[in-house]
């Protein structure tokens, strides 16, 4: 299933370390308030995604990749592995 993932961008533009901890003086006003969920929320409740399921991937990583069963579930907020 193909759909457009809005997104709002919650850090400032700098060097990624992969710690949240080092990381915090890039969170902007909206990644304080937690809105940048708020995309995710409004896909669930237009049926177009799910609380639980595959998280989507970008279309460049696909590429190559057998999704037969990928597709036939709507992708997920968060995925089963993080339950």
């Amino acid at each position: 299933m193909e759909y457009t993932h809005w997104e709002i961008r919650s850090m400032k533009s700098g060097k990624e370390t992969g710690r949240v901890f080092f990381e915090s003086g890039r969170i902007n006003f909206w990644g304080r308030l937690h809105l940048d969920e708020l995309p995710e929320l409004c896909l669930i409740l237009s049926g177009r995604m799910s609380f639980v399921g595959p998280r989507p991937l970008p279309e460049k990583l696909l590429e190559g990749l057998d999704t037969a069963t990928r597709e036939t579930v709507r992708p997920g907020w968060t995925g089963p592995a993080q339950l």
